[in-house]
């Protein structure tokens, strides 16, 4: 059984959460969120689960006491960037991390390689399995053939702001300027990118599209089990990919 503590009951947070309490391999320990509403509730209830698994704590709980009477082996973190602040707290205690924010500042990406020297950290801005394995074929695709006009296309719902960070990552993958990346708002599309490679007479399009933000919790769940026997260091999900190509030679 590995234990589970989960940092975010937000949107994605509460979604992201369902598989690893339907995979009976995890026991989600506990989960904070910023407010302390719903505190002392259990994430499984919210899912109509009658077992009490992931009790709920506002963030202020959190200390090296609470860590101690309620040991984890890995964290899942789905709150905001600020949060990178308590993974030192977390490393001090040999818990792996799996990172999903979708962005850090440069301090606190500073914050986390000074954190994966105690502990294993992995970090993926966007934790899906289809998002790293479509960057991982477009970057294969981009080093066979450089002379490419490449092109990034996301869509998503009509409120959110500004260029998805996910294409902008991808964009910096395949050594793209931002201008590449183009936006559709339109509805409430969850999510969804395209790399369009453009040659003379043909093109190539890889396509991911987001239908439910439990594959975020999918993805967490892969990189939970991957990161356990892992030494202290900064990972991502290329870095599950290889040992699996690895394995596969």
């Amino acid at each position: 059984m590995i234990k589970i503590g989960f940092f975010g009951f937000g949107k994605t947070g509460k979604e992201a959460i369902l598989p690893f309490l339907e995979d009976e391999k995890f026991d989600v320990g506990w989960v904070f969120k910023k407010t302390i509403s719903k505190a002392g509730l259990y994430a499984s209830n919210y899912h109509f689960k009658s077992k009490k698994e992931g009790r709920i704590y506002a963030s202020e709980a959190l200390s090296g006491a609470f860590l101690d009477k309620h040991p984890v082996d890995a964290v899942v973190d789905f709150s905001g960037a600020e949060n990178a602040l308590n993974y030192k707290l977390l490393a001090s205690r040999g818990i792996k991390i799996v990172s999903a924010i979708s962005a850090y500042t440069s301090e606190q990406k500073k914050l986390l390689r000074k954190v994966s020297k105690r502990a294993a950290v992995l970090w993926s801005p966007n934790i899906t399995l289809g998002i790293n394995l479509l960057m991982l074929m477009s970057k294969l695709i981009k080093q066979i053939t450089p002379e490419a006009d490449v092109q990034i296309v996301e869509s998503h719902f009509s409120g959110k702001k500004g260029k998805s960070g996910t294409a902008l990552r991808m964009a910096e993958n395949l050594s793209l300027e931002d201008s590449a990346v183009h936006s559709i708002r339109a509805g409430g599309i969850l999510g969804n990118h395209s790399i369009v490679f453009g040659y003379p007479y043909q093109t190539i399009k890889l396509e991911h599209d987001a239908i439910s933000r439990r594959a975020f919790g999918r993805g967490a769940l892969m990189c939970a089990q991957w990161i356990l026997d892992k030494p202290a260091g900064l990972y991502n999900m290329e870095d599950i990919f290889k040992d699996k190509i690895k394995n596969l030679i």
